[in-house]
């Protein structure tokens, strides 16, 4: 292969390589800015947990700390994949795919466990509602728990109001025995000195239900989304890893060949015979062509 066909090539991969620099660049930023959301939306999802912690087991909070470590590592792998790109270097842009494929992993982790999850949600909640339901005068921390959901909510008892029958009630309303005040919605005098006057008429179960569900589905649906962007940008980081590769060795090639034409075309002053040639051979597994 002579110089003249080979001149055009490398301005051809300095434009390739540029064009997948800028959009690795890009993706980076996007994943900083996806890390970032991705913390924001495990701390929330954290936050509404941790309103119901009573009536959650501790299983039903690993996505969200999942999801928020790997928000954190994103930050780092972004950081670490524009190093790899502004420097050209091989091996940097490698491993930034590696811990890129890695992060895609732990997000659909994440989210088959948020949905897998999801299933015995309502099973949990009803029984342990049910046994926070009878240390209600027993337990302060369980009395105040139950009364902010029932006033947040607007509900009261699990399925109904019927629900309290049989349980011991220090506050009991003279009107409405063995039901929590929280259960009232309306007081004859306007305030909770009189007597009530309305109750709740639908269950908590329910609610609660609702809240953490979509709480899930929307961490599973995050997860999903961003682990198919984390994929995009395994594909763009392998792309500019074989084409920074490739450019290398076609620069490595082709300063052997000048070598050989210098070396070759070489006559030493007052020597006019014709001197015997010799190929060099071009090894393309050289340390420089990697990294």
């Amino acid at each position: 292969m002579d110089s003249k066909t080979m001149a055009p090539q490398p301005v051809d991969l300095n434009k390739g390589m540029r064009c997948i620099k800028y959009l690795l660049f890009s993706f980076n930023f996007m994943f900083m800015l996806t890390g970032i959301l991705i913390i924001a939306i495990g701390t929330t999802i954290l936050a509404i947990y941790q309103k119901y912690d009573q009536f959650l087991e501790d299983k039903f909070y690993s996505p969200a700390t999942l999801l928020i470590v790997v928000g954190v590592i994103i930050g780092l792998v972004a950081f670490f994949g524009c190093c790899g790109a502004a420097k050209e270097s091989t091996c940097m842009i490698m491993v930034f795919s590696v811990f890129l494929g890695i992060i895609f992993i732990l997000e659909i982790s994440a989210g088959i466990a948020a949905y897998v999850m999801q299933d015995g949600l309502r099973d949990v909640l009803e029984g342990r509602m049910r046994t926070m339901m009878s240390q209600y005068s027993t337990d302060s921390q369980v009395a105040e728990t139950f009364d902010f959901i029932q006033q947040r909510l607007q509900c009261c008892g699990l399925e109904s109001l019927t629900d309290w029958e049989g349980v011991t009630v220090e506050d009991e309303e003279p009107d409405y025995t063995q039901l929590p005040s929280s259960c009232c919605a309306q007081y004859g005098t306007g305030n909770q000195t009189g007597s009530c006057k309305l109750l709740y008429g639908n269950g908590c179960l329910a609610r609660v239900e609702f809240i953490l569900s979509e709480s899930t589905v929307m961490l599973a649906s995050a997860a999903f989304t961003l682990a198919l962007l984390q994929l995009l940008g395994v594909v763009f980081a392998c792309s500019l890893g074989r084409s920074i590769r490739y450019q290398k060795t076609w620069r490595e090639r082709r300063r052997w060949e000048l070598r050989e034409k210098l070396v070759n075309s070489y006559t030493p002053i007052g020597q006019t015979d014709p001197k015997t040639t010799y190929p060099v051979i071009f090894m393309s597994g050289s340390k420089e062509a990697d990294c």
